[in-house]
């Protein structure tokens, strides 16, 4: 069973079935809806990157995206010049920022984890010199 775009997200999606018409697809859909946000799902087809040493779906779809960011250069200018504004900061960062904290709690877990193993490992060993 395939499942598009479209079915997964439940939103309306736009396909440009061509890598080099890609930025001009971006960009009229940013023209006819400018207060909605345009995220591009690339062809990352890394076979042919690897194979051929070309990726043209995945070069085209951050070309695009690069298109519509220039203008804001940071964050700052984001939050402060965007219609997004700190809305379209927290959307940028929240799940990198969600993943850094979840790497953070995990590798913590898993010190916490090892050194009561060495813990217990310690007890044992002292246990058997007494027996």
């Amino acid at each position: 069973m395939r499942i598009n775009q479209a079915e997964a997200l439940g939103f309306p999606t736009v396909v440009a079935f061509d890598a080099g018409n890609l930025s001009a697809v971006a960009e009229a859909l940013h023209a006819k809806l400018p207060d909605k946000p345009v995220i591009i799902l690339g062809d990352n087809d890394r076979y042919q990157e690897i194979t051929q040493g070309t990726n043209p779906g995945k070069s085209k779809a951050q070309e695009a995206a690069l298109a519509r960011i220039k203008p804001y250069t940071d964050f700052n200018d984001l939050a402060t010049r965007s219609r997004l504004g700190r809305e379209g900061v927290e959307r940028q960062v929240r799940a990198t920022v969600n993943k850094a904290v979840a790497e953070v709690k995990q590798k913590q877990q898993q010190g916490q984890q090892q050194a009561y193993q060495q813990q217990q490992k310690q007890r044992r060993i002292r246990h058997a010199a007494h027996i």
